[in-house]
């Protein structure tokens, strides 16, 4: 409702540009907001939770893990490495000492890349105290649920366990049978 004096009709006539325009960029504004937002939301479909039970207390969840766990031992983290065409990576670690299992001077374990998914982040170069099971293709395997700890942070865990036994030693070429020795031809 623009007065009928040319001055303020010209006046009511900005006016009403300026307003729409304004509407037209808080539209815009509001759509944009929804998109990023549905765009945030509907990217992380690869999500995934880590939710641990718990046991007791430090002694009675390590009975429990040497009754049902096929390995518990200690070593240094020496390679880690992406397995192909899957979520886990697959940890070389150098074997100090075994309180269960039947384990080499190397083995290599698995376990998920994320935390998110219950996996551990072991650091190349420390050393920890490592719980694993094998899965039913004999890889081991460990998770975030099973605790592993680095072994300055293990103490309470270490003294509860006791000695250890040191893993099998692989035999060197001179000690094995000369059967088995390689030679080049």
């Amino acid at each position: 409702m623009c007065h009928k004096r040319p001055f303020l009709r010209l006046f009511c006539q900005r006016l009403n540009l300026i307003c729409s325009g304004i509407i037209n960029i808080m539209k815009k504004a509001v759509f944009s907001l929804l998109g990023i937002l549905a765009f945030l939301i509907f990217s992380h479909f690869n999500v995934f939770a880590c939710s641990c039970p718990t046991v007791g207390g430090v002694e009675q969840e390590l009975k429990w893990k040497l009754k049902q766990l096929q390995a518990v031992f200690s070593g240094k983290i020496i390679e880690i490495n992406k397995v192909p065409q899957s979520r886990d990576v697959s940890v070389k670690i150098e074997v100090k000492e075994i309180w269960k299992g039947r384990l080499s001077e190397e083995v290599n374990i698995t376990t998920p890349n994320h935390p998110g998914a219950c996996g551990v982040l072991f650091e190349i170069g420390k050393s920890y105290l490592i719980f694993a099971s094998r899965s039913d293709g004999g890889i081991l395997t460990t998770g975030l649920c099973l605790k592993n700890r680095e072994l300055e942070k293990a103490a309470e865990e270490l003294e509860i366990l006791g000695k250890g036994k040191q893993p099998k030693r692989s035999k060197s070429p001179s000690q094995s049978s000369s059967k088995h020795r390689l030679t080049k031809q």
